[in-house]
Order: structure tokens, then C-alpha cells, then sequence
């Protein structure tokens, strides 16, 4: 059991009361989050995490090298068993890299899929003063 998590990784919070989740959903959470971490973010562990920097946020991102890490970051969370699917779509129009995913967790065979998307738009400077 672990608390559970809104988009952009705050707390649920809702009722006034801390909300939990378990199970798969709560591997599914996990691997969210742990997918959602920027290398050297975490201070305790500055290795945790994708390289956005390194392989994802480059001009042209190279997706094996992507889809490997991501497959590592995934396989490498609590009670992940392995993965049936995992797939890559990067729309290039929109810089948007899409990654959904199927795994088997050590809970009696249950699957978890989910998605997340990462932006590959650089920041822009609207103004200088």
C-alpha cells in the first residue's frame, strides 16, 4: 500500500484525507512516477531516472536506445515480473514521445499497462529584459 498520486505527482489529497492505493494500480503508479523522474533529480539517487537531457530531449532521439531505458526503468521497479509490450511513438510535428506499456507483476500473474508522454519542446524565451 503506498499513497496515492495526481498528475504531476502530488498527493491525493481529496476529502481532506490522504488516499491510498495497492495492488496493481499501485505498480502501475510506480513505474508512472519512476518513468516520469529526470536523471539526477533525486538527490539520494542522482543515477534514478530517465536521461532527458542525454536521449530524449535531443534532436533526433535515438528510440532503441530510448525504448531500452525505459524497459530497464520499468523491469527494475518493485514487483514488476517482466514486460509484454512496450511501445514507442514519437510524433515529430508535435514533439511528443509517447511510450505505453504492458507488465506482469509477481501478484498472481496480474498485468498492469499504462502511458506516459514526454514533451521534446526546449523551453522558449517569450521576452529578455
Amino acid at each position: 500500500m503506498n499513497l496515492r498520486l495526481l498528475g504531476g505527482n502530488e498527493l491525493d489529497l481529496s476529502g481532506g484525507q490522504p488516499r491510498f492505493v495497492s495492488g496493481a494500480d499501485e505498480v502501475r503508479q510506480a513505474i508512472q512516477a519512476r518513468l516520469s523522474l529526470v536523471q539526477g533529480e533525486w538527490f539520494l539517487d542522482p543515477t534514478a531516472g530517465m536521461d532527458l537531457f542525454g536521449h530524449v530531449l535531443v534532436k533526433n532521439p535515438n528510440l532503441a536506445l530510448v525504448k531500452r531505458e525505459i524497459r530497464t526503468i520499468i523491469l527494475a521497479t518493485a514487483h514488476v515480473t517482466g514486460i509484454v509490450s512496450l511501445d514507442l511513438s514519437l510524433d515529430r510535428a508535435s514533439r511528443q514521445l509517447s511510450a505505453t506499456f504492458v507488465a506482469t507483476t509477481d501478484g498472481n500473474g496480474v498485468t498492469v499497462s499504462g502511458s506516459i508522454q514526454m514533451s521534446l519542446e526546449a523551453p522558449t524565451i517569450t521576452s529578455v529584459r
